[in-house]
């Protein structure tokens, strides 16, 4: 039996735990013939830091005790070499195998095999993977990838051998494949066989390649020396693994016993990237010499970005800062830290880049309040963390200036005084007037006797200034106003005057007058408005009367509309006639002896012309009421206009209406009156020039008892009316008829009816047009 040797190689990472790149680690076995090695373990979780693990071999077996000198570890994508890096030795690396047991072979030979196999699934570990083939003619999965060794000794022991031909590089092929799925642990495909393959086997450099490119040992066990020929036989050193001819059970179990130790040895290999942390692959190239041979694995590793804390050190969060501030940090990072920035308010206060990274911050260079403190922190992966503080920066002096409130009057006394506080102590304070010092003070108490009776009206620049002793200063300016002294109390009437109850009254007052103005002003401009649209309205017409009789005659004329909307008068050469006047008895008053008319002793119906004369001057003046109330009315329907205009115009067209009705009854009643009254005078005229009547006394004897009283009496002015001059006969007198309607604002066409009445002739009868 060919004397197994061990072989391992193992790459330790500082800085913790492993992150294999799965998918990103692609092992590539050397290209010389002298050496084989391949990666079973690439992790970068904690990058910088990287580990890799790799397994190493030659033509003679597995190479052991190497060093950091038989190692070149080259990474990123220019080759740059790595010069610091660790090489240690570890035995106890996680295996992913594929056992192919050839069924196609003798019962007591298949005996052998199981009971070999059985012994090396044994010394398996929870962290091992492993699965089953057979062959025959055909390839057989048994079990899958597991770690269940219980379930593959079952397995194992279930197998019967079977007729045909070993398919066997049928079965590493697909072994190999299998194995593909894996990124990390030693993998290897472990062949039991006493025969050779019987198909046609494939060229030696494609399935070395297939091996090579996997990263995958292979492992040929022989019962007899007939298997050495197989192509299979030579491929194991090539591959890293190795050939073991035996030729009972207890030379395979063995062999497989040493085996599964050999495959744990590994070399382990860690070091810190210089690679940006940018979150990319890059290759990564290990290559071994030794004088025993050479060879080279290439794999990728991810530049993963790690996380950068910072604990602020000599200041907190809303902590109040003033003076000097020593400022610093203590910082966890994937790698060294290279720079701590320091920014208040987003603006660099400096960039410390050598340790322990502390900055002295002066913070009378920044405005006294609140602000933002920034500290950011990047490793040498490039890896950046910050963190934020609100501050609260106190000046290293804080000055409070008392002063008089507002005005400071001349002659008084005036006291302005200063508190100052401060860390280090105070140096000066300097009190100045108009950019003259007034005092300077030490030690407190601080504060200014201000003479004011030295100075005029007026405002003042008062300046204070205060330094410590590490010559900080400041300054603070007040604006202070002298005014002259107040004159004497007002009197009792200048009090009054000026009191708000007076001013109210007044305010009142005006108001009052104001809205009377205005309703004056409104109700004159309604008046002259009135006037004016009345005046425009105004109709002429001229007027001829003919005395057509034989006696100078006047003639008593009377003009009327059909509406009663219309005023009449008459002008004669430029002036007005007058109008009738028709006198009326008073009102008769209660007294103990009542005195009859002197109409009613002649025997004229004077009772019934006293009626119709007071109903005359009653429907006079009711008339030219309401006339009036309309005009008013239309008047101001007119200034308003819009709906309230046209409500309050439709009203008094109502009452012009209504009115005019009542007038017209009245009228037609009172002229009916008037005709049986003249006529009742005509007889009574006669019988009066005749003899008593019977009953009654003479007109001497009634006189001669009764002595007549003649009533008080009162005129009225018939509207509508005039009495012209004595018109002699077949003259003609020519007349103005002036036409003034009631509502000015409204127009219409009315008829006009005018009547002259012969007042010098008894019987005439009137005439109307």
């Amino acid at each position: 039996m060919v004397r197994l040797r061990k072989c391992t190689i193992a790459l330790l990472l500082w800085g913790g735990g492993i992150l294999l790149v799965a998918g990103l680690v692609r092992p590539v076995l050397a290209q010389q013939e002298t050496g084989w090695a391949a990666f079973t373990d690439l992790q970068s979780q904690h990058f910088p830091y990287v580990r890799a693990s790799v397994a190493v071999a030659d033509a003679a077996g597995p190479m052991i005790g190497l060093s950091q000198k038989n190692f070149e570890v080259q990474e990123g994508e220019t080759d740059q070499p790595v010069t610091d890096f660790t090489v240690q030795f570890l035995e106890n690396e996680s295996l992913r195998v594929v056992l192919i047991i050839n069924t196609a072979t003798s019962d007591h030979t298949l005996a052998e095999m199981k009971a070999a196999v059985l012994s090396f699934l044994a010394r398996l570990q929870p962290k091992d993977k492993t699965a089953l083939l057979t062959c025959g003619d055909k390839v057989v999965l048994e079990y899958s990838f597991t770690n269940n060794t219980e379930a593959l000794q079952a397995a194992v022991g279930r197998l019967s051998r079977v007729s045909g031909n070993a398919v066997l590089y049928q079965a590493a092929e697909q072994a190999v494949e299998m194995l593909g799925r894996f990124s990390r642990g030693r993998k290897a495909v472990i062949i039991l066989t006493d025969r050779l393959d019987a198909g046609t086997p494939p060229s030696s450099t494609e399935l070395l390649n297939r091996f090579r490119e996997s990263g995958v040992s292979l492992y040929l066990i022989g019962f007899g020396e007939q298997v050495g020929a197989s192509p299979l036989a030579r491929q194991t050193t090539a591959s890293g693994g190795q050939y073991f001819a035996v030729s009972q059970a207890e030379q395979a179990r063995n062999a497989l016993l040493m085996l599964e130790k050999t495959l744990r040895q590994v070399y382990q290999i860690q070091f810190q990237s210089r690679l940006p942390a940018d979150g990319q692959t890059h290759p990564l190239k290990i290559r071994l010499v030794t004088d025993r041979g050479q060879a080279t694995v290439q794999g990728q590793f991810l530049a993963v970005p790690g996380e950068v804390k910072i604990i602020p050190q000599g200041i907190a969060a809303g902590e109040q800062v003033s003076g000097q501030v020593r400022l610093g940090a203590d910082i966890i990072s994937p790698a060294a830290v290279q720079s701590v920035a320091y920014f208040l308010d987003d603006e660099l206060l400096a960039e410390v880049t050598t340790a322990p990274f502390e900055f002295a911050w002066d913070t009378t260079t920044a405005p006294a309040g609140e602000h933002f403190l920034t500290i950011q922190a990047v490793d040498r992966a490039g890896n950046q963390g910050k963190v934020r503080l609100r501050i609260v920066v106190v000046p290293p002096i804080r000055l409070t200036v008392s002063v008089p409130d507002g005005q400071i009057t001349i002659g008084e006394p005036a006291t302005i005084t200063a508190t100052v506080d401060t860390l280090t102590g105070i140096k000066f304070i300097e009190w100045l007037w108009n950019g003259r010092l007034l005092a300077r003070q030490t030690a407190p108490p601080f504060g200014v006797r201000l003479d004011s009776r030295q100075y005029s009206p007026g405002i003042y620049q008062m300046t204070i200034r205060v330094a410590d002793p590490l010559e900080h200063i400041v300054t603070e300016e007040v604006a202070l106003e002298l005014v002259a002294p107040p004159p004497p109390p007002p009197s009792w009437w200048q009090r009054v005057a000026r009191s708000s109850l007076t001013r109210a009254v007044l305010w009142i007052g005006g108001g009052v007058v104001a809205g009377l103005l205005t309703l004056l002003v409104a109700v004159m401009a309604a008046v002259g408005m009135t006037r004016y649209q009345r005046n425009k309205c105004i109709r002429r017409s001229g007027l001829e009367i003919i005395n057509t009789g034989n006696v100078q005659c006047r003639y008593r004329l009377y003009a009327e509309d059909s509406a009663g909307q219309l005023a009449f008068a008459f002008r004669l050469n430029g002036t007005f006639l007058p109008p009738e006047e028709e006198t009326l008895p008073a009102p008769e008053t209660d007294t103990p002896h009542r005195l009859l008319p002197v109409s009613r002793m002649d025997g004229s119906p004077s009772g019934t012309r006293q009626k119709i004369q007071q109903v005359d001057a009653v429907q006079s003046r009711a008339y030219r009421g309401v006339s009036t109330g309309t005009q008013w009315l239309s008047g101001l329907a007119q200034m308003l206009g819009g709906t309230t205009g046209r409500q309050i115009g439709r009203f008094s067209d109502n009452i012009t209406r209504q009115a005019v009705g009542i007038d017209r009854v009245i009228r037609t009643q009172t002229q009916r009156v008037r005709t049986v009254e003249y006529f009742r005078s005509r007889v009574s005229g006669a019988a009066s020039r005749g003899a008593p009547a019977v009953g009654e006394p003479s007109p001497q004897k009634a006189a001669s008892t009764h002595q007549p009283v003649i009533p008080a009496t009162r005129t009225v002015k018939m509207s509508g009316t005039a009495i012209t001059p004595p018109i002699p006969p077949g003259d003609t007198l020519r007349l103005e008829l002036i036409m003034i309607p009631h509502q000015p604002f409204r127009t219409g066409n009315y008829r006009v009816t005018i009547t002259s009445h012969p007042l010098d002739v008894p019987d005439a009868v009137p005439v109307s047009v």
